[in-house]
């Protein structure tokens, strides 16, 4: 069987593109000061595989975690081992969650560091 490309698995498991990308509008962090509708817009120029990836990434997180807080609490305690450090935690509550999500894969010793995102990317490909 031929490997599907990124819109079949999109019009497969969403319908349209336009589906999966109001799925994300309402997960994804938006710069403050951008519209839903901007949001939206710029969310369509995306490519399918990117948006597959994002949805994938915040699947896992809401699923494993709960929230972008609750994934950065467990990065943390896995690389602090319980010194307090403030400055760390601070600048983790500012990444991404494919970026936290990486860090805390690569901690665990589950995934090569950087290589997170793009697993979770081909999950959602072969799902």
């Amino acid at each position: 069987m031929a490997k599907k490309t990124p819109v079949q698995i999109v019009r497969e498991r969403f319908g349209s593109k336009e589906k999966l990308v109001g799925e994300l509008v309402g997960t994804l962090e938006r710069p403050e000061g951008e519209s839903d509708e901007d949001f939206k817009a710029r969310l369509l120029r995306v490519t399918n595989a990117q948006l597959l990836r994002l949805h994938a990434v915040e699947t896992r997180v809401r699923e494993q975690f709960g929230s972008k807080e609750k994934l950065a609490d467990a990065v943390y305690a896995q690389r602090r081992k319980g010194k307090a450090d403030k400055d760390f935690r601070a600048r983790l509550s500012g990444l991404r969650n494919a970026q936290l999500l990486d860090k805390f894969l690569a901690a665990a010793g589950k995934v090569a560091p950087g290589a997170a995102a793009k697993k979770s990317g081909a999950a959602a490909a072969k799902s």
